[in-house]
């Protein structure tokens, strides 16, 4: 319940920021303007991180006790989210940024416990004195912050890496009753979902250096604390692992800029991203095979973590060399990839993947019958599920009951259809009856189990139908992103190295039913232009529902 209420402010947090910091961002003069080494046209906001960090920050301070571990990380993150931004404003020069990630770092490892005193290989022969642990973990955080900075050049690529590291990283800290790196790493998660909300391409803010120094901090900091924890029996090596990508691109980048005789701070396009780019992927495909190979890093090494660094270290060297002699070959075939669905089948898919308006050559029944299932479907759900629930633990009644506040109010006196702050109202009223739904299911028989799996696939049907046959989204786009694929990715990896049983119907209930009901409501937005409607008035109920058992009754 704990971890649920921490993503769930973290995200409503940074969704909540990143557009104000958007609007200062020209006063700030945080932008981002095109050239010959960016992918984008038109300047872009540089502010994301802003986001990032208040969302990670406020349910840290709610829950985290403030001992020096803490306190050191908190201020290592403000002063890098400092420099960041002074950094996305005047550009600073190397040596500075460097100065600024010293100062950062330094507290954390002189004060904080973060040291690296076992190395992969060594650990059981050799502890490394603090006068050497010291520097050498610095070192190590310091390149991190470096790495995921410098991976940062497609539309959701660094945070989307930096995601799935960080639930690994949770993963593996709860798992062995290590409290605080875990709701960390939640708190970080959070933060960066709601940060994915603009960045996810085409995006429309970027994380900067404000947000990218400080999540590669995060994850630095996250990793040496977990990995050289004497109470856990993780290897040092896992560590390797577990970052993946940036780690690996960076020293990639390093050796080939050294053969060549380059600057090591020289901007290139020699990172993974761009090759894959100049394969002839777009950069929403360049992202998505991108995440896919995150993840089989940070997979294997959540899943070799309590092994040995030997096999580790092979784990990871195959990894790295095989990707990098896969790219080497492909490019010097000639191979690009050309054309697409599109293109085979002209006509068939809209401008912008829009799904195609087929309503004048097929059944109409096609067309309202989905529509009327999910419009009414999903908030009957909500409803009756929430009447349902026996158990509504007291801190999510108290949650609901401000999210009901917050609904009634911007129904009635908000500016514009379908607030964004509406919006994220609605998505939390769904995550809440899908989490009490698994952890504190209703006593249900056979016959109502098989009726409630049966709806969520009739509605799952009605889904796919109605994004294929709806005439009235018109322009308005509704499509998979890389965003979707991340977390899937991340969804499938964690239910596996949490080790309980794939087929466990709490584990499959809740990615499934998650994933129906986030569609579901996002399709009825797009549908409907009026404020009361019927997704509105049924997120309403059920909220004031759950916080009247949660305040009164069961809580």
């Amino acid at each position: 319940m704990k971890y649920f209420l921490i993503l769930c402010i973290a995200v409503a947090v940074s969704i909540l920021v990143i557009p104000i910091m958007m609007r200062l961002a020209p006063v700030l003069g945080m932008i981002d303007h095109p050239d010959e080494r960016r992918v984008h046209a038109k300047p872009i906001p540089r502010v994301g991180g802003w986001g990032i960090v208040l969302g990670m920050l406020v349910p840290m301070l709610i829950w985290l006790p403030m001992k020096p571990m803490v306190l050191c990380y908190l201020f290592g993150v403000l002063t890098l989210l400092l420099f960041g931004s002074l950094d996305d404003r005047h550009h600073l020069s190397p040596g500075i940024k460097f100065a600024g990630q010293l100062l950062a770092v330094l507290p954390a490892a002189l004060w904080g416990g973060m040291q690296i005193t076992n190395l992969p290989l060594l650990g059981d022969y050799l502890q490394l004195p603090s006068i050497i642990a010291i520097p050498f973990a610095v070192f190590a955080v310091v390149g991190m912050t470096n790495a995921l900075n410098t991976s940062d050049g497609l539309d959701g690529l660094a945070g989307g890496e930096a995601l799935l590291s960080l639930g690994a990283i949770g993963l593996l800290a709860y798992l062995d009753d290590e409290g605080v790196i875990s709701i960390m790493a939640v708190a970080m998660v959070g933060g960066i979902l709601g940060f994915l909300r603009y960045n996810t391409n085409p995006a429309v803010v970027f994380m900067g250096d404000n947000g990218s120094q400080v999540i590669g901090f995060t994850l630095g900091f996250l990793v040496v604390m977990l990995t050289q924890n004497p109470d856990t029996a993780i290897y040092p090596g896992a560590a390797l692992l577990l970052l993946g990508l940036p780690i690996a691109d960076l020293l990639v980048v390093m050796v080939k800029r050294r053969r060549r005789g380059a600057s090591m701070f020289e901007p290139s396009k020699e990172h993974f991203h761009h090759l894959i780019l100049e394969l002839g992927f777009s950069q929403r495909g360049s992202v998505g095979i991108m995440y896919l190979l995150q993840t089989l890093f940070v997979f294997v090494g959540g899943m070799l973590a309590y092994t040995n660094d030997v096999v580790i270290l092979v784990a990871y060297a195959v990894l790295c060399i095989g990707l990098v002699k896969v790219l080497e070959r492909i490019h010097e075939s000639g191979w690009r990839k050309v054309g697409s669905l599109r293109d085979t089948f002209p006509g068939q898919f809209g401008e912008g993947r829009r799904a195609t308006d087929l309503a004048s050559s097929t059944p109409g029944v096609l067309v309202w019958l989905p529509r009327r299932l999910i419009e009414f479907g999903v908030p009957v759900y909500l409803v009756v599920a929430s009447l349902a629930f026996e158990v509504v633990p007291r801190d999510m009644g108290i949650l609901l009951a401000l999210v009901c506040s917050i609904m009634l109010l911007e129904l009635i006196y908000g500016s514009t259809t379908h607030s964004l702050l509406h919006r994220t109202m609605l998505y939390m009223v769904a995550a809440s009856v899908v989490f009490l739904q698994v952890t504190y299911p209703p006593v249900m028989g056979v016959w109502a189990r098989a009726a409630d799996v049966g709806f969520f696939i009739l509605l799952a049907v009605g889904l796919v139908t109605a994004m294929i046959y709806s005439p009235r989204r018109r322009r308005v786009e509704f499509f998979t992103t890389t965003m979707d694929y991340l977390l899937v990715f991340a969804g499938i990896s964690l239910l596996i190295l949490s080790q309980t049983p794939l087929g466990s119907y709490a584990n499959i209930a809740l990615l499934f039913y998650l994933g129906i009901l986030f569609y579901g409501c996002e399709f009825i937005n797009v549908e409907k232009r009026e404020r009361w409607n019927e997704l509105a008035i049924g997120s309403l109920v059920s909220a004031a529902i759950l916080a009247v058992k949660g305040l009164f009754i069961t809580g």
